[in-house]
């Protein structure tokens, strides 16, 4: 089957074009989308079909991308179709992410605008076969899914079409050669800089030394993987859908899926609620899926302005609430004394153990106590919220960590960081409370006097803290061992550590 005969039975396989539409045909001046044109002038008495040409200089090779203008201006006239053509201007590419993704970016743009303002049906790209291998292989070494490895779509959004996708490149290549079409070499697509044109110049012909028929069998590959893809979203369809309405879905569900779909169902949701996959990782989704075994109220930041929370035995996805601006408070804690937190939140209240009660006290549980080296803090002592820029060394750390990054790793919820109490010594946190003490000042063994800091949820109304059968404590560099309430063994539950017994 030649060049001629594949181009037909690509557009037909996939219905890419009907009698009396419109097709612009994207030309770089390169030899696939050279061919491409020539194919479609070839074939448009038969297809019924109006073509016109679109070029977009991207300017990144100075004279030589003018150069190429230049040649598609010229082809365009001797064919007499008509040019849409337009420049982007200097520093457009420039921005987050790759110049190739941003170029992508700009040329779908430019599509739009040329469908739209020339009324016509279709875009034909000239993606070939060998684009298609070369995008599975980018794609695998990135670690992408099973979608991703679908590779480059035929049809995109209706209106993109890739008429070559089957046709590998040196068969393009005899089509130019045995026609005498002229076309433009870009030097840039054998810059090894670039990951794409490693994998054509390198790993490529590496596996075809192994396999001549590599290209075709990659292509292929993903050909396979995008049509399985395809009946995979057909079964998570429903339950993406309930994932993404506004009630959000029953965790039943969601759970009662097979674990091997699970995953896509969620991103679907996800992409469904944010217009699109972009800035969607698995890593987002595996958060989402934690929260099916998550309590009620808990929730995760999304990309794209989004939340995923557990509400009852629902997850919703829906728009973050704008975080509330925490109002800055200071409150002084003397020893022994108390403060009040704001709202009416609880108290911080502090004392020095008599040397008599602090091992008996030191067996105490309970979230909301800290035990501190008396003699290494400086009073009184400060209870506020966080600043920009705290930072802290946590109990058995190597080094000091922002405040901010040890929220975050503790799955404190984002509008609960503003607020959360801190207690200071000297300017430096010594306890983030009901978490972690700074390990500067924990126990050691030549400490003489503990400090006992204690959070009460509701104030005086708070029950005394369980004190559970102590066997025995033994003071190392950092950890107080006591009793378990379950076991009554050492070391275990929540007697575990020293200046964080019950923290």
């Amino acid at each position: 089957m030649d060049t001629r005969q594949r181009f037909l039975r690509t557009l037909n396989r996939y219905a890419m074009v009907h009698p009396g539409e419109r097709v612009v045909v994207a030309v770089s001046g390169g030899p696939d989308s050279s061919a491409l044109l020539h194919l479609f002038l070839e074939n448009r008495d038969r297809l019924r079909i109006k073509l016109s040409v679109a070029h977009l200089n991207h300017g990144l090779r100075g004279a030589e991308s003018d150069a190429d203008a230049a040649f598609v201006r010229a082809l365009a006239r001797r064919h007499r179709l008509p040019l849409h053509s337009a420049r982007l201007a200097p520093g457009r590419l420039a921005g987050r992410g790759s110049v190739e993704a941003r170029g992508r970016e700009e040329r779908l743009r430019f599509f739009r605008t040329v469908l739209r303002r020339a009324g016509a049906d279709r875009v034909a790209v000239g993606h070939q076969e060998n684009d298609q291998a070369e995008t599975f292989l980018l794609r695998l070494v990135r670690g992408s899914g099973r979608t991703g490895l679908g590779g480059i779509h035929p049809v995109w959004e209706g209106y993109l079409i890739r008429p070559l996708i089957e046709i590998p490149r040196t068969a393009i290549l005899e089509y130019l050669r045995s026609r005498g079409i002229p076309f433009r070499d870009d030097a840039s697509n054998r810059d090894r800089r670039f990951l794409r044109n490693r994998i054509r110049e390198d790993l490529i012909p590496a596996l075809a030394a192994l396999n001549p028929g590599i290209v075709r069998i990659l292509a292929r590959t993903a050909d396979r993987l995008r049509e399985e893809d395809r009946v995979l979203e057909s079964l998570i369809g429903p339950a993406a859908r309930a994932a993404a309405a506004p009630n959000g879905m029953p965790t039943g569900i969601l759970g009662a899926l097979p674990a091997g779909i699970r995953p896509r169902a969620v991103l679907a949701a996800l992409a469904a609620r944010a217009g699109g996959r972009r800035g969607l990782t698995g890593r987002h989704v595996d958060a989402v899926l934690d929260l099916i075994g998550a309590g009620a109220g808990k929730r995760i930041a999304l990309p794209g302005g989004l939340e995923a929370r557990r509400v009852h035995d629902r997850v919703r996805i829906v728009a973050a609430e704008p975080p509330r601006s925490a109002r800055p408070f200071h409150r002084l804690l003397q020893v022994p004394g108390d403060c009040t937190l704001p709202g009416g939140t609880g108290r911080i209240r502090c004392r020095i153990l008599p040397p008599g009660r602090a091992g008996r006290d030191l067996g105490a549980g309970g979230p909301g106590r800290a035990f501190l080296d008396a003699d290494r803090v400086r009073f009184p002592l400060v209870v506020r919220n966080r600043r920009p820029g705290d930072r802290f060394r946590p109990l058995g750390a190597p080094g000091r960590r922002k405040i901010q990054d040890f929220f975050v790793d503790r799955k404190i919820p984002a509008e609960q960081r503003g607020d959360w109490p801190l207690v200071t010594s000297g300017g430096e946190i010594v306890w983030v409370v009901g978490c972690r003490i700074d390990d500067r000042y924990r126990l050691r063994p030549s400490t003489r006097r503990v400090l006992l800091l204690e959070r009460s949820p509701r104030g005086d109304d708070s029950p005394a803290p369980r004190r559970f059968p102590l066997k025995r404590i033994r003071r190392t560099g950092i950890l107080i061992e006591s009793a378990s309430p379950a076991s009554g063994g050492r070391g275990g539950g929540s007697g575990r550590s020293g200046a964080e017994v019950g923290a």
